[in-house]
């Protein structure tokens, strides 16, 4: 990890967030920003520093699940009983891909490489979004009130594509950019 002392435009470079999308915006404002005077401390230049990313990603998904949940539960209970359960039952749902990976696909996938990596964050968030967009991709195709979700998540991950293939047109600008951001002042 590395870090950027004494710069306040560093807030929003790139290399702060994960999803492309939110890079995109990064390198936009850190492209748009004026020169701050230098200001004491020191931001590390990590990709999981974007805190409004985080939450915004984690509150949807949250949501959209818990209205995939209510939507199957209300096949068979009314509607406001079925979103009671939905939002208890989500947070479980939800670790249903961290166990499946971690006591399935990385034992076979450690076999097949004959090497151990440290840690499963890549298979997991892989694993979650996966799923998270094969039920919106299904919700987006039935009636109710799960479709508008659906859709709002595949229009999401199409924008996030995009702005994937516009990163990557970008990205020896990037290169540059975080490179002057890291000299010292």
């Amino acid at each position: 990890m590395t870090g950027i002392p004494n710069r306040p435009t560093a807030r929003s470079l790139p290399s702060r967030s994960n999803l492309a999308l939110f890079r995109l915006v990064g390198y936009t404002r850190t492209a748009m920003s004026r020169a701050e005077p230098p200001v004491p401390g020191m931001l590390a230049i990590d990709r999981g520093q974007n805190t409004f990313e985080m939450f915004t990603v984690a509150i949807w998904v949250l949501v959209a699940t818990t209205g995939y949940c209510a939507a199957i539960l209300h096949f068979w209970i009314p509607l406001p009983l079925a979103l009671v359960i939905a939002a208890i039952a989500t947070p479980i749902v939800l670790q249903i891909p961290f166990y499946s990976v971690g006591l399935v696909v990385m034992p076979l996938w450690r076999r097949i490489r004959r090497r151990h990596d440290r840690d499963n964050v890549p298979a997991n968030s892989f694993a979650t979004m996966a799923a998270f967009l094969a039920a919106s991709a299904w919700f987006a195709t039935q009636h109710g009130f799960a479709k508008g979700m659906a859709i709002a998540s595949l229009v999401a991950a199409v924008l996030n594509a995009a702005a994937a293939v516009m990163m990557w047109l970008l990205r020896d600008r990037v290169r540059d950019m975080e490179k002057r951001c890291a000299e010292p002042s």
